[in-house]
């Protein structure tokens, strides 16, 4: 999830706080580049 930095992100968190420290579905890296990779990933999808 990305929040962005806006003057209603501090209440957009708070609303979101739930999904955000929710731990289903994690995955623990085998290594630093796995967990980079995993982020690029991520953060591609994110972006649609």
């Amino acid at each position: 999830m990305h929040l962005g930095l806006t003057a209603d992100t501090p209440e957009r968190l708070l609303a979101a706080l739930d999904e955000v420290t929710a731990r289903s579905g994690e995955t623990v890296p085998q290594s630093g580049a796995e967990q980079g990779t995993h982020e690029v990933t991520q953060a591609l999808a994110a972006r649609g």
